[in-house]
Formats: C-alpha cells, sequence, structure tokens
C-alpha cells in the first residue's frame, strides 16, 4: 500500500462518483437552460467539499505506531515455566515465531494471566489492528492443550468467528504453525465443509498434513484438539446428533474473537450460545479458560461485558491492553536549505521502488536500477544534510529512504504529528506541518501542500531496512464516500445562498431533505424527478397546520409543478391528466396554488408568492414514478471498489502477468453477515463484467474504423455481380451462383457500414488477453472425475443458467491435479 497514491485515487473516485450520480439522476426540460443550470448546480454538490453535500469525505491520516515489547522470547518463558517447549519447538519449526523474537507486552501478559492454576480466568485481549492479539490468544490456548490433561474424547478448544471470511483467514495461519507436528490437530467448520473425502475432492479441498481434517466425517470420528467455526455453526452442531462426538468434558478453551461486533441482542444470544455449550459438554464455565479480542471494543464496563458473556464472576476476568510503542528516531540532521513544497513533491513516486517475490516473502530487489531512483541519495539531500553513502553499498531503493528519511526534520516532525493525533484529515496535517505556507495563497498552494505531505507519507512508509520490517512510519489513510441523499430548492426567489447554487426563478439548492433553507430560512422543498423521462417536478406533504413542507417519505405525497417548469405543448391534444400548456402559454384545467415562500402557507389565488401547480402525473410523459435524487448503496459500493483495486499497483512478482487483475488484493468485508455472503460473489462478478466491458472497448477502439479501401472493393465486386445477374448472355448456373455471391456481398456491406457483424465482433473480442483474468468460476467450483463426451455435454445442458454463463469443462479438472500455472492460466483464459 506503500506505492497507493490515495490522492489521484480520491479524485478519480469522486469524479466517476459524480459522474454516474449525474447519469442516474438525468434531468430534462423544456427549457434546456434549466435543465443544464440544475446538472451544474449538482456536479458543484456532489463534487464539493463533505459538509456540504459532497461525496467523498477528505482523506484521513492515522498513525499505525506499534505495540509495546516486552523483554519476554519463547526461550525465555519456556526457561521460566510459563511455556511449554512444545509450543515454542512448534513455531520455531514451522516458522510461525522465531524463538528470540521479543513478545509484545499484551502477548505475554496473556499468557502469563492463562498460565495460572484453579478456576480459569476469562482474558479480555484489546489491541489496535496489526499488533498481534492472534498471538495473543493462540499462545496461551497452545499452551493450555499441551499442559492440561485431556478429560474425554470432544473437541478441547473452539474459536469463534462472526463470519466465515474471518474463519477463512485464521484458519490458515493456524495450520501454518502446526503444520510440522500431528499432536494437536485443527478443523474448520463452516456450510462449506465437505461432508466426505468424495465431496471434498469434488468441490477441489486439498488434502492437508497430518494436522488438519478437511471432512466433517473424518472429525465426527476422531474429534480434533481445536475447531475453529462462526456461531451460527455452532448453534447446528448443538442441535444436530450427528456432532456429539464433538461435545464432551474435554472442552478446556474458547476463543471469542472481534468481539466488538457482539453487542445488544446478538451480544444476548452468544451468551446464552455459551452456556448451552457448557451445559452440552457438561463442564463449568469456570473450568474454561476464554478469551474475547477486538482492536475496537471500548474499554469502559470490559469488565462486566466479559463477565456476562462468559458466565464468569467479574474478578475472574482479566484485561489486557496493546500499548502503543513511540520508536526513538535517531538525531536531526537539518539540510542546508529548507525544502519548499515544491522540493518534496520532486521527489520520485514510491512506485519506483521495486518489490519482488523471494520464495513465500517479498524483499526489495537491490539489483534493480530504475532511472527515477538512480539518482536517490542526491535528490534525498533537500531533505537531511547526512550522508549515509558507505554505509549500506549495496542497499535497494528502500533501504536507502530509511537511511535518510530517519534523520530528516520534517520526517520527524510527521511523526510528532501522528503520535500526538489519533486521525486528523491530511489537511490538517499539511497544515501543522507546513504552518502558514499550507493555508496562504490561492487552492492551488493549498493542494500543494497536500500533495508534498502525501509524498512524505509515502515515502516513509516505503522506508524500511528489510522487507519483513514495519516502515519508518507506518500509517492509515481513511477515506468516507456515500450516496446522494437527495436535493432540496429554497422557494425564495430573494435567497441569499451560494450564486453558483441558485436555480431561478428560485433560490439555492442543498442537499438532503429540508424544511428550511439553511442560508435564508425560507420554506425549502424536495426536488424530485420522472423516473421515466426527467422531467424536474418538487414533492411535498401538508403538515398539521395545512402549510407544505418537505416529505420525508412517499405517503400522501404531493407533487407540484413550477409554472417556469410546466412542459409547453405545441397543441392541446394531451389527456386531461397531463399538465401541459396550450399554445397560449396556459395549462387547461389546472388548478394553481400560491405558495408563501417565507412560512409554507397556500394563499389560493393571490398573485404574490410562488405558483404552483399539483400534479398527479409527469407533465411530460404522463408516468406516475417520481424519485428524489437518492442514490442506492450497492452501485457506489462498487463504484469505489472498482476504482479503488484499479489504483492499486499490480502485486510485485514474476506471476502478475498471468494473475487477475495482475495479482491486485483488496479486502472487502461487512459488519452484516448477510450483506457480507453477497459483498463478495457480487464485488467479483462485477469485476468479471468490467473486464470483459474493457475488452469490448479496447478492442472497439482499435478496430472500429472501416478500411475504405475494402468497402470499394465490395462496391466493385457487387456492381459485377449485377452485371452477370442482368446480363442475357449468362446461364443459369452462373447467374444462380452469382446471385448467392451478390447476396452475401450485400450482407457484407452491410455489416461493414454498420460497423461489422456481432459474429465478427465476437471472434476480434475474443483475442483479447484481458480476457486471461475471466476466472472458470463454474469449473473451479464444481470439480467432478473424469466422464465420458456424451456425460459432459449432457450434462452442460443441465447446468446451463437460463441468463447464460461460461461453462467450460477441463480446465478445472487440470487445475486440480497440476496447480495453477501461467500455462494453466493462458489455457483458461483461451477456453474463456
Amino acid at each position: 500500500m506503500h506505492q497507493l497514491d490515495a490522492l489521484a485515487m480520491t479524485r478519480l473516485i469522486r469524479r466517476r462518483l459524480v459522474n454516474v450520480s449525474l447519469d442516474e439522476h438525468f434531468v430534462r426540460d423544456a427549457d434546456k437552460a434549466h435543465a443544464d443550470r440544475l446538472r451544474t448546480i449538482c456536479r458543484e454538490i456532489w463534487g464539493g467539499p463533505p459538509a456540504s453535500g459532497g461525496l467523498v469525505s477528505d482523506i484521513w491520516v492515522e498513525g499505525a505506531f506499534g505495540a509495546t515489547h516486552s523483554p519476554y522470547t519463547l526461550d525465555s518463558l519456556v526457561k521460566s515455566g510459563v511455556l511449554d517447549a512444545f509450543v515454542r519447538d512448534t513455531l520455531v519449526e514451522s516458522g510461525g515465531f522465531p524463538t528470540n523474537r521479543c513478545l509484545y507486552t499484551h502477548q505475554a501478559e496473556a499468557i502469563e494471566k492463562a498460565n495460572v492454576s484453579g478456576s480459569r480466568p476469562a482474558i479480555v485481549v484489546t489491541a489496535g489492528t496489526g499488533a498481534g492479539k492472534t498471538e495473543a490468544f493462540l499462545l496461551p490456548v497452545l499452551n493450555e492443550l499441551c499442559r492440561r490433561p485431556a478429560r474425554g474424547l470432544g473437541m478441547r478448544a473452539l474459536i469463534l468467528y462472526p463470519m466465515n471470511a474471518l474463519v477463512n483467514d485464521q484458519v490458515e495461519r493456524l495450520y501454518s504453525w502446526l503444520r510440522p507436528q500431528d499432536r494437536i490437530k485443527l478443523f474448520h467448520f463452516t456450510s462449506e465443509t465437505p461432508e466426505d473425502d468424495g465431496a471434498a475432492d469434488r468441490a477441489g479441498v486439498e488434502r492437508y498434513g497430518p494436522c488438519r481434517l478437511r471432512t466433517r466425517q473424518a472429525a465426527r470420528k476422531s474429534p480434533p484438539e481445536i475447531v475453529i467455526t462462526n456461531y451460527s455453526m455452532l448453534e447446528y452442531m448443538l442441535c444436530r446428533p450427528q456432532d456429539a462426538p464433538f461435545f464432551d468434558e474435554n472442552l478446556c478453551a474458547v476463543v471469542l474473537d472481534e468481539a466488538h461486533l457482539y453487542t445488544g441482542t446478538l451480544a444476548a444470544e452468544i451468551t446464552l450460545l455459551l452456556r448451552r455449550l457448557f451445559t452440552r459438554c457438561g463442564v463449568a464455565p469456570d473450568a474454561v479458560l476464554q478469551f474475547a479480542t477486538s482492536a475496537t471494543i471500548g474499554r469502559e464496563n470490559l469488565r462486566e461485558f466479559a463477565s456476562t458473556i462468559f458466565s464468569k464472576a467479574p474478578e475472574r476476568v482479566e484485561i489486557v491492553v496493546g500499548v502503543p510503542h513511540r520508536g526513538e528516531l535517531p538525531p536531526q540532521v537539518p539540510p542546508v536549505v529548507a525544502p519548499a513544497m515544491q522540493d518534496i513533491c520532486a521527489l520520485p513516486t514510491p512506485r519506483t521502488l521495486r518489490l519482488v517475490e523471494h520464495g513465500s516473502r517479498l524483499e526489495f530487489d537491490s539489483g534493480a536500477v530504475d532511472p527515477a531512483t538512480a539518482d536517490l541519495p542526491s535528490r534525498l539531500s533537500v531533505l537531511t544534510a547526512h550522508d549515509p553513502r558507505g554505509e549500506g553499498e549495496n542497499d535497494a531503493p528502500a533501504q536507502t529512504l530509511h537511511r535518510y528519511l530517519e534523520h530528516a526534520p520534517l520526517v520527524h516532525r510527521l511523526e510528532e504529528i501522528l503520535w500526538n493525533n489519533r486521525c486528523l484529515p491530511l489537511e490538517q496535517v499539511s497544515h501543522l506541518l507546513w504552518g502558514d505556507a499550507a493555508t496562504a495563497g490561492d487552492t492551488r498552494g493549498r493542494e500543494l501542500a497536500i500533495e508534498a505531505t502525501l509524498r512524505l507519507l509515502q515515502l516513509s512508509a516505503s522506508a524500511r531496512v528489510e522487507a519483513t520490517e514495519r516502515p519508518l512510519l507506518a500509517h492509515r489513510v481513511h477515506l468516507l464516500t456515500r450516496s446522494t441523499d437527495g436535493l432540496s430548492v429554497c422557494l425564495d426567489s430573494a435567497c441569499c445562498g451560494p450564486q453558483e447554487r441558485l436555480l431561478p426563478p428560485l433560490g439555492a439548492v442543498t442537499e438532503g431533505i429540508r424544511d428550511a433553507c439553511p442560508d435564508c430560512g425560507g420554506v425549502s422543498l424536495s426536488l424530485m424527478r420522472c423516473e421515466r423521462c426527467g422531467q424536474t417536478v418538487l414533492g411535498a406533504k401538508k403538515n398539521e397546520l395545512g402549510r407544505l413542507v418537505a416529505p420525508i417519505g412517499v405517503d400522501n405525497l404531493l407533487i407540484l409543478v413550477l409554472d417556469d417548469w410546466v412542459v409547453r405543448a405545441a397543441s392541446a391534444k394531451d389527456e386531461p391528466a397531463v399538465l401541459a400548456a396550450d399554445a397560449s402559454g396556459n395549462v387547461p384545467g389546472g388548478e394553481v396554488w400560491v405558495l408563501d415562500p417565507r412560512n409554507g402557507e397556500i394563499g389560493g389565488d393571490g398573485s404574490e408568492g410562488v405558483r404552483l401547480h399539483p400534479a398527479g402525473r409527469c407533465p411530460n410523459c404522463t408516468e406516475l414514478s417520481f424519485k428524489p435524487f437518492r442514490s442506492r448503496g450497492p452501485l457506489d459500493i462498487s463504484i469505489v471498489v472498482e476504482t479503488a483495486l484499479a489504483e492499486l499497483p499490480p502485486y510485485p512478482s514474476d506471476s502478475t502477468g498471468w494473475l487477475p487483475a495482475r495479482g491486485r488484493r483488496l479486502l472487502a468485508f461487512s459488519d452484516s453477515r448477510s450483506e457480507a455472503a453477497r459483498l463478495g460473489v457480487r464485488l467479483t462478478l462485477q469485476h468479471e463484467k468490467m473486464l470483459l466491458r474493457a475488452a469490448i472497448a479496447q478492442t472497439v477502439r482499435k478496430e472500429s474504423v472501416v478500411d475504405p479501401e475494402s468497402l470499394s472493393d465490395i462496391e466493385k465486386e457487387i456492381r459485377e455481380c449485377q452485371i452477370l445477374v442482368a446480363s442475357p448472355e449468362t446461364n443459369e448456373n452462373r447467374r444462380e451462383r452469382a446471385i448467392k455471391r451478390l447476396r452475401a456481398l450485400e450482407e457484407e456491406l452491410h455489416e461493414a457500414r454498420a460497423g461489422g457483424s456481432i459474429n465478427a465482433w465476437i471472434g476480434r473480442i475474443a483475442k483479447s488477453r484481458l480476457l486471461d483474468e475471466v476466472m472458470d468460476w463454474d469449473g473451479a467450483h464444481n470439480h467432478r472425475a473424469p466422464r465420458s463426451k456424451e456425460a459432459r455435454s449432457d450434462e452442460g445442458r443441465k447446468r446451463k443458467p437460463a441468463g447464460g454463463s461460461l461453462v467450460i469443462p477441463g480446465v478445472a479438472e487440470k487445475e486440480r491435479d497440476e496447480g495453477w500455472s501461467q500455462e494453466r492460466w493462458k489455457e483458461n483464459g483461451d477456453a474463456v
């Protein structure tokens, strides 16, 4: 992520959200100037600052400081008798945790508090993202399994997650830790877990090592020590007789990860679910070691929360807090001349700092010489007078950055700002960093300060001595987006709102549904539009005093048309329900309300006020479908995700050229389990649609121009065939051939003039290498044993959905047997 240009991505997301919102809420009017003016106002509001209705927030920056280290290592804990040697040896052999690495204080404290005799405690671990909370409960749980003798045959440790996406990530991590041994077995139990080996083979589930079970049948036959699942599956397990082998007095540890999601009714349900679990296993809550972990859980009433959800006395609850640690930077060495913002913006972009894949790790490519970084030391001298040349003769660009930036006064100041402020808008960070220079002058000066601050943040996040170590200044960038939430317009023509948001003959347009104008206090009504034709109307409701106010919902909605917005019809042939004016500009049979723009009172037929016509139908197309300027959330999510994915740098690996999206990775999640279940599938399908659209667009852009010489040749041959057909000297056989050829040429000419036939375009688009990135999802998730040609044909007909889908046999079976490779990926692309 240190290679991501947050400023460019923010601008692109804003532009795309605004453009799509304008397309979704298209407006048309007989008065083109009025429609153009409203579109300009919408662009001004939606693309502007978030405080006045902008769809994209400011960029916020949060320092990502590591946790405080303790003096304890795995070796020292083993020597002091706190940790079992088997745990240390397993982790060292698997590479999961080096024996000489100092644990964070909250990790060491969790192990120590869990290592007590007598009744088992409940431990709540709260620490920042990436601060090692997983180790804080896995190490004590593994230690518990090694030191506490088994008392039955059921599972011994249960780790619960609120959703499968979180389960999958942690299962792979724990599996990599336990892979070298077979004493402690692991089982991942969700709705996707296959029933038996046959189902597992058909689903393409790999055959794990001896420490991990892959089927429900195997787990029921010999229950593993550790079961990882979600609370919904645990509910099913407790109800099903076939899952009874999992539950007995062997249970000695329970973990609730991401505990901040368990609030309100869900927290009560989880409390009762755990009590049922303990009752089913025949163990008391005090006999079970319990953990709850979260990065965002509040610190107030933690003891009461854990005491209730784990059914333990408050004095048996231990709170472990990960404390952020501010590392020491070496002394500052000021540059000869203080750098200006332009000097920082001129520094190389982080995209030039190359990474390569080496085994299972990413390392900096010290052999790569990029033109942008060839003279990196001299360019970095604008930041500091410290010259580290000679300290690392074979430094990669990221190491060179580290040696310079750690002495730069600007970096020291930036680190101090992030340490003293948990999270700040980027503009405020730039102001604190550059002082008055960030706010003086025009808008360009402020943008320059923001750009320079972002460049410094990017370079500081790229600077590190080793690829596996933390960067010099780790940080997170936050960006919030939202959907359009309606528009309101002030009815007072004398409104004092901003000139750029005035919509004559009315007042200013503002974001949201408002009863009163925030600028002048006049009456505001909701701007609405006909979904079919885009005709602009006003939406209102009558309150208990009979005054018009902005509508909250669609019940009892009044549709009003302003005099100036009435469609000017050329004749009076329209139906009576249509609010169209005749040639003289009068509305035939239309009721008129005169509204006081200051208080919303309807004044009847008086001449003072705003003249409105109540409308049952659209005055333009007679439809009854009126909607506010409010967007649908899923569409906006899709736009943001696809834009962010495109802006991410390709994955730094030799396999980038044939990985989906060139290896880019984006994690999407939701606190709603139902939404999370749909989100990944929807976004993946959307990305593949975007790839197909891109393939079409690129092909059309390259090949859409028809060669004039080809048209001339076709026309010439058509004339020759016409002469042959018309000539009395042409025999019947030759005339039939000429007629057949003439028809083919005329069709070819028609297709060429129209841009080409569909079949021809399909042939051209199929050559696009973008299609390599479209996965054979149907085959990849429905592996089958080899079948006869007839069986495959029949099965293909059964499986093909009504809407059409890519069903590509053969490739998935090879992937199962041989694994994905560049050759296999190309074969899949050819099939797609």
